[in-house]
């Protein structure tokens, strides 16, 4: 299958959603970074419900205010399931959103994706404590040290039970 030929401008859809997010509570003198590619056209798959859905899709026209050159299609694909069956059926036809949102199921997938390795610290301002959270990017890490992902929020993982039972 085709690597996604717009890596450059997912790459820098990644750092402006992370960039928004952080802008929120910086400092006023951080500034995005300047985008001179010419228009362009992504596309943006993801799973949730229509709150979700509604949340992302006001972060996507926050960056096509800032970034008014990129238009973002946005694909709510209802449940993970559904994402996931969709997803599938795209990449078998060569036809994958250029965004895609992941779970811990992000592995199955790199032979599709291009690692964010050569975009840190150039196009992705994510390489240092003081702009993003190093932790973050851990679990979208593979053995070889290649990050494929860059995490949009965490979870925390419960097991409770009762102990009378």
């Amino acid at each position: 299958m085709r690597k996604l030929h717009t890596i450059s401008l997912i790459a820098v859809l990644a750092l402006l959603l992370v960039a928004l997010t952080v802008t929120a509570g910086a400092q006023d003198d951080m500034t995005l970074p300047e985008y001179t590619g010419g228009p362009a056209e992504l596309r943006m798959g993801w799973w949730g419900n229509d709150d979700r859905a509604e949340r992302t899709l006001a972060v996507i026209a926050l960056f096509e205010e800032a970034y008014p050159d990129i238009t973002v299609i946005g694909e709510p694909n209802g449940g993970a399931g559904d994402h996931f069956q969709i997803l599938d059926t795209q990449l078998a036809a060569n036809n994958a959103p250029d965004i895609i949102q992941f779970g811990g199921n992000w592995p199955d997938y790199t032979q599709y994706l291009e690692p964010f390795n050569d975009y840190l610290g150039a196009q992705l301002m994510i390489d240092t404590p003081e702009t993003f959270d190093q932790a973050a990017l851990i679990p979208a890490t593979d053995a070889d040290g290649n990050i494929y992902a860059i995490s949009l929020g965490t979870n925390t993982l419960v097991l409770a039970y009762n102990k009378t039972v």
